[in-house]
C-alpha cells in the first residue's frame, strides 16, 4: 500500500510539472509553446540543417535567424559560434538530433 501511495503520488506530480512547462503563459502568448526553445533548439538545429537546408556548417545562417524571429526560441543566437572560415559550429552535440532523426524525417515526408 505504501509503495503504491509513493508511486501515485509520484506519477500526479510528473504530470503536473509537465502541464505546467507546456502551459506556460508567456510561451502561449509568444505562440511558442515552449518545446523547441533556448537550448532544445540548439539539440534539435542539426535536423534542418542536415536534411532540409543540406548545410551542417550554417554557412548561410539566414533561416536560423528567421526561425528564430518567428517562433521566439531565444532572446539571442548563441546555439552556433561563427568561426575564422566563415562557418559555424552548433555548440551543442549531435546524440538528440540523432535520437530524433527518425521522427523528423517522417514527420517532413508527411508534410510534404
Amino acid at each position: 500500500m505504501k509503495n503504491l501511495l509513493s508511486f501515485l503520488l509520484i506519477t500526479i506530480l510528473t504530470v503536473h510539472l509537465c502541464y505546467l512547462k507546456i502551459e506556460t503563459t508567456s510561451s502561449i502568448e509568444r505562440g511558442n509553446y515552449g518545446v523547441i526553445d533556448w537550448d532544445n533548439f540548439g539539440y534539435y538545429l542539426y535536423l534542418p540543417a542536415i536534411f532540409i537546408y543540406d548545410d551542417v556548417k550554417l554557412t548561410d545562417n539566414v533561416w536560423v535567424k528567421e526561425a528564430q524571429q518567428e517562433y521566439s526560441l531565444s532572446s539571442n543566437y548563441y546555439q552556433a559560434h561563427k568561426i575564422e572560415n566563415g562557418n559555424h559550429i552548433i555548440q551543442y552535440t549531435a546524440g538528440i538530433a540523432f535520437c530524433t532523426a527518425l521522427l523528423f524525417l517522417l514527420c517532413t515526408r508527411l508534410q510534404n
